[in-house]
């Protein structure tokens, strides 16, 4: 078998993995299932995983590296010379359009879960975050980029700003999750009037902020 043949059998055989332990994840939680449950669902033999993954961590680690590595590619086709508007109804297109495809339900208790192993798995944790922080940079250039075009209010701190966006669409996931019925049509045009300043119907006023209680 030539090096890269074998490459190739190596990366489908840990996508096969991958995808049976996704499926076992939703059907029995990731602390039930076992490497043998998934090996049976890859149609595997029972030690077969440990070729390809250290073990259950590992293989939640690849599922973050997966997320990661999609949104290097979402952020990567944005136009970065386009209008900062522009830029992000295009990736509010990108994002919530996971979110209408069969099955989205389903992603979002998976992802629930992968969250959740994230904070015990150091190797899980750390590819997670990156994800986070690689989405939290790319949106905050943006807001700052606005900001020095005077379209966003210069006084706002560029990554709480890209936090708060983030928000948005990872509170999408925890109410699919919690089986919270959501309207994702309307939630994505609220989202999008958020972010573009259309929620407002009325001349901006200024107001002091109230004090927060102690």
């Amino acid at each position: 078998m030539s090096p890269r043949m074998s490459e190739a059998h190596t990366e489908a055989r840990r996508t096969q993995i991958i995808d049976a332990a996704r499926a076992c994840f939703l059907e029995r939680g990731f602390h039930a299932t076992t490497i043998q449950d998934i090996s049976m669902r890859a149609g595997l033999s029972t030690g077969a995983p440990y070729r390809y993954f250290d073990g259950k961590d590992d293989i939640v680690a690849a599922m973050c590296a997966e997320s990661l590595e999609r949104n290097r590619q979402r952020f990567g086709a944005l136009d970065i010379t386009a209008a900062s508007r522009v830029i992000f109804e295009e990736l509010a297109s990108v994002y919530f359009a996971a979110a209408h495809e069969p099955g989205a339900e389903d992603t979002a208790r998976l992802t629930l879960q992968v969250w959740e192993e994230s904070i015990r798995s150091d190797r899980a944790g750390e590819v997670l975050r990156a994800d986070f922080k690689m989405i939290q940079t790319h949106l905050a250039d943006i807001v700052a980029r606005a900001q020095s075009r005077g379209e966003i209010d210069g006084d706002l701190d560029p990554s709480s700003v890209a936090q708060t966006m983030v928000s948005l669409v990872l509170g999408l996931i925890v109410l699919r999750a919690a089986n919270v019925p959501v309207n994702v049509g309307t939630y994505e045009d609220a989202t999008r009037a958020l972010v573009t300043g259309r929620l407002w119907t009325s001349a901006q006023i200024e107001e002091t902020p109230a004090e927060c209680p102690v």
